[in-house]
């Protein structure tokens, strides 16, 4: 069996080898047949009702202002309208709330008070928008230093962000998430 194996590997290199072509055996004509037409991206009505948050951020502090200390979370929220695949934009207001590492959860939402919220209204959040290859998305910042929050000896913190619609509807909240300090 070890021959077979074996044989096969010669082959299977040989085949791969044998398909390496050098820079003068490169064609640089047109393909033979048209592309295909652009297909338009997902996109989520204004209409729909946003039904989820996601957030993206670093898993550490960061030293975004070149201070040489990282006291500082940039994050990303993306707003989601189930089942349409697409972020999407909506005027409302985005609250962050902190928690101490070990705030007690309950089914995922802290049962502690917030040790500190940062909140942007409907006007903040819209000059805070941004588009990327996933779609439409808000950029925060959260400073700890500009709320002289002392960091010294925390080893991390927990917190979750609250989207409310500013027309209405329910306000929907992130998955709790984690940074690490140290």
């Amino acid at each position: 069996m070890s021959s077979r194996r074996s044989v096969f590997a010669t082959l299977l290199l040989a085949g791969i080898l044998a398909g390496c072509a050098s820079d003068d055996e490169l064609s640089v004509d047109p393909p033979s047949e048209p592309l295909p037409d652009p297909v338009a991206a997902p996109s989520t009505p204004e209409s729909a009702p946003v039904t989820s948050l996601v957030i993206l951020s670093t898993t550490n502090l960061q030293d975004v202002d070149g201070s040489g200390t990282s006291t500082q979370l940039p994050f990303a929220a993306y707003l989601y309208a189930h089942p349409h695949p697409a972020p999407k934009w909506e005027r409302g207001t985005f609250e962050f709330e902190l928690f101490s590492a070990s705030a007690a959860q309950q089914q995922g939402v802290p049962t502690a008070e917030p040790l500190a919220t940062w909140s942007w209204d409907a006007d903040q959040a819209s000059s805070a928008r941004s588009e990327n290859l996933v779609g439409p998305f808000y950029t925060f910042l959260i400073d700890f230093d500009q709320r002289n929050i002392s960091l010294a000896g925390v080893r991390g913190f927990q917190f979750l962000v609250r989207f409310t619609p500013e027309a209405g509807g329910a306000p929907v909240r992130s998955a709790l998430k984690t940074v690490w300090c140290e």
